[in-house]
Formats: structure tokens, C-alpha cells, sequence
């Protein structure tokens, strides 16, 4: 991906995280399965690499809450 297309994604995951809402978060692969929606077919580890760079910059948070 290009500097823009990462971008996208960034966002893309964003809104799907946001969209969640459920108190538990969401794994790599099911946002992986629900970028679909948003235009990117990816592999888990991309979300996961996309999701450690939103982590550092503290745009997300983990969970420890069990389903």
C-alpha cells in the first residue's frame, strides 16, 4: 500500500472499531473479515501492523475483556 492507501485503512479500521458496539473489542481477523465492507481485502497481519501504529499513536486501546 501507498501512503494514501494506508491512510484509508487506518481510518477504514477506525470507523470499524467504532462502529463496535459491543463493551468487548474486536480480533485482527474479524476486522479483517469486516474491512471487506470498507473496500480492503487483507491478511490479519496487516491489520494487526495497521493496529500496533494506531496503538503507539493512542488512537486505540486494548482489551482484556473475554467474550
Amino acid at each position: 500500500m501507498n501512503d494514501a492507501q494506508l491512510e484509508l485503512f487506518r481510518a477504514a479500521i477506525l470507523r470499524v472499531l467504532d462502529g463496535n458496539s459491543t463493551s468487548f473489542g474486536l480480533t485482527a481477523a474479524v476486522l479483517a473479515t469486516l474491512l471487506v465492507g470498507e473496500g480492503f481485502s487483507v491478511a490479519a497481519t496487516e491489520v494487526t501492523a495497521a493496529l500496533d501504529w494506531l496503538l503507539d499513536r493512542r488512537f486505540v486501546a486494548l482489551t482484556n475483556k473475554p467474550l
